[in-house]
């Protein structure tokens, strides 16, 4: 059955996901949820997108992030730092991944995606600390990933 007004095909994709989810009893089938639904919209790297995962070191733990550099940035970057959303408690670089790469694209900068720890396992202000730890991470070391650490942006959707 189709809505009475016009939706653009790429959020029908989402909305079909949506209805063929069966209900989440825990915080795992929640996230897996969650993944099945961004993977609806996900979208390949336009050409010339390099990508790339690394640890970010925080004093004695690291914070998985993953690079986006579209195609023609010379070394020395502007930076955009984004935490994706889900309310602290789902979603990773995986269902973030083309509103990242996307906003990489459109601002001509370097994007750099934060894996926050999720809560319950990490209770505030664990997500904090990692998206904190990894701006001041990128201002300080940004020369070492092609960044201009003086030129940061911080972004993200929902929670982040």
């Amino acid at each position: 059955m189709s809505p009475p007004f016009d939706v653009h095909p790429e959020m029908m994709a989402q909305i079909e996901a949506a209805k063929a989810l069966p209900p989440a009893t825990s915080v795992a089938a929640w996230r897996a949820n969650w993944a099945v639904y961004t993977d609806a919209t996900r979208r390949p790297y336009p050409p010339g997108m390099v990508v790339t995962d690394r640890a970010v070191p925080l004093g004695g733990r690291s914070v998985k992030v993953r690079i986006y550099r579209p195609a023609g940035l010379g070394d020395a970057a502007p930076c955009i730092v984004y935490f994706h959303g889900g309310g602290f408690m789902k979603g990773d670089c995986d269902s973030s991944d083309t509103a990242a790469w996307g906003l990489a694209e459109e601002s001509r900068a370097v994007l750099v995606s934060v894996d926050y720890r999720l809560a319950p396992e990490y209770p505030y202000p664990a997500a904090f600390d990692d998206c904190y730890g990894v701006t001041g991470y990128l201002a300080w070391h940004g020369r070492t990933l092609g960044i201009d650490g003086q030129r940061l942006a911080v972004s993200g959707d929902s929670a982040g």
